[in-house]
């Protein structure tokens, strides 16, 4: 008897329908747009605690799926981050250790291997690594290294790429998810510059090759002209009707 109220209580203490929007967005997000998420400084580690394996499978799912299914995304509404990530609270009270650096040789190495060459070439005043900086490792990439990776992300990834070295570079630049990479190719219609034509078909090559090109509507390819670049780039995405 007193086992069956034990248990009945933990699934209530546990039930993340049991936070609030404001709660939700702070976990998930790092967000508490109004101050008033926590009363005490230390409730937001302790509802991290209790709410750990709840918010995670929540986080997890295939952000496009989740949407598809017909949730909005909102206020207090986040939408998940999918495979190859971890939600702020993680990152704050699990992480082990902090991110690597990623120094500007080796993106410009990985770039030069995934794209054929990298995105910026730089001229005599202004020599290539003058437009890199250094930068973080990619979620994907740090819990790859740590054996982090659960196995259902790790065969959502694998679907992408049996190169790990793929996730990194994916995830670099936002396309890991069908809804990232046609969004960086709408983004990218809409500002189109003669360098850009050229990065963009490296990008699009580079996509095909995975099987991972987006598919564009009609309507999000420009006016249907012999100048419009988004119509010279027609040949290596698949449009819809």
């Amino acid at each position: 008897m007193g086992t069956n109220r034990t248990k009945r209580g933990r699934n209530r203490r546990d039930n993340v329908a049991d936070l609030t929007g404001a709660q939700r967005d702070s976990l998930l997000h790092g967000h508490d747009f109004f101050g008033d998420a926590w009363k005490q400084p230390g409730d937001r580690r302790k509802a991290w605690g209790i709410h750990r394996a709840g918010l995670l499978a929540f986080w997890l799912q295939d952000p496009d799926e989740w949407l598809n299914a017909g949730n909005r995304q909102g206020f207090g509404s986040p939408a998940p981050g999918g495979a190859g990530t971890r939600p702020a609270a993680w990152w704050d009270f699990d992480a082990t250790e902090p991110l690597r650096t990623v120094t500007p040789a080796e993106q410009i190495a990985l770039e030069i291997e995934k794209r054929g060459e990298a995105e910026y070439l730089g001229t005599d005043e202004h020599p290539q690594s003058y437009f890199y900086t250094d930068e973080q490792e990619t979620s994907v990439e740090y819990l790859r290294r740590l054996k982090l990776l659960t196995k259902d992300e790790t065969a959502y990834l694998k679907r992408l790429s049996k190169d790990v070295t793929d996730w990194y570079f994916l995830q670099r630049n936002g396309w890991l998810t069908a809804g990232g990479r046609r969004q960086w190719f709408q983004s990218w219609c809409r500002s189109l510059t003669a360098k850009g034509i050229a990065s963009a078909r490296l990008d699009l090559q580079y996509l095909a090759r995975l099987g991972l090109s987006p598919i564009i509507p009609r309507h999000d390819m420009g006016p249907e002209s012999e100048r419009s670049a988004l119509w010279q780039l027609a040949d290596m995405v698949i449009i819809t009707d």
